[in-house]
């Protein structure tokens, strides 16, 4: 009886070991387990980065917004300026044209000589030694294969002041991949452009502009300037090619 007892007490040991084993069961050997970290990488999509980039106020945004303020200032008188300097310069219009075109400059870039002296070839400006249409100074004078000296000043003849202010403006425009660049480093220098370019790492207008610690309210207005005038030398060129086509 002792032995029929322990017999039974045994076998239902083995089988309560046996049925723990089996409810135990490891993974399969092709189930794979993903880190936490992979998981968590994964739910995070590389488009999920940029999903808000075109609602994010951006340089262009800002600074059309300041652009269009200037204009909405000033428009009216700029309007009236620049009409009445475009007809004053139309005797200059044909020849500063075909230069631009040789420089893979816009027609329009003639509206530069109408902020710069109002197409008065002979000007000398009252603040610094710049002088001619174009207001060149006498070093890029020179550097830009003009005489310029006591007895004589090429500066003031406006074909040869045409020819190195445009072929400046050319080689800035090539060096910078930009006409609105070409003309602010006309205005503030190609060094001064240069350093700005390496800051930003940018040759963006409206990036650079909006380093204010590079460049101060007068350079971002002669930029908003020259963009109004060229804006409607452009529209006064259509009129005026219409007119004489007739």
């Amino acid at each position: 009886m002792n032995h029929l007892r322990r017999f039974k007490v045994l076998t239902l040991s083995t089988c309560f070991v046996l049925i723990t084993a089996c409810s135990h069961t490891p993974p399969s050997s092709t189930q794979e387990v993903i880190p936490k970290d992979v998981v968590k990488k994964e739910q995070v999509t590389p488009s999920n980065k940029f999903a808000n980039l075109e609602t994010a106020p951006n340089s262009k945004t800002t600074h059309s917004a300041e652009y269009k303020t200037f204009v909405k200032v000033n428009g009216n008188a700029i309007a009236k300026r620049a009409s009445k300097s475009y007809h004053k310069g139309i005797q200059y219009k044909s020849y500063i044209e075909s230069v631009a075109e040789k420089h893979d400059l816009p027609e329009e870039i003639y509206a530069l000589a109408a902020i710069e002296s109002d197409f008065n070839p002979k000007i000398r400006s009252s603040v610094n030694s710049a002088t001619g249409m174009w207001q060149l100074m006498p070093a890029l004078g020179r550097d830009m294969g003009l005489v310029v000296n006591k007895k004589v000043d090429e500066r003031k003849d406006w074909k040869k002041s045409t020819e190195a202010a445009l072929k400046h403006l050319g080689d800035s425009k090539e060096r910078f991949q930009s006409e609105e660049l070409a003309v602010l480093s006309y205005y503030s220098g190609v060094g001064k452009v240069n350093k700005a370019v390496a800051k930003n790492n940018s040759n963006d207008i409206w990036v650079l502009l909006q380093d204010k610690e590079t460049f101060g309210k007068s350079e971002r207005e002669f930029m908003y300037k020259y963009m109004a005038y060229a804006k409607e030398f452009k529209k006064l060129n259509t009129h005026y090619d219409r007119v004489v086509t007739k």
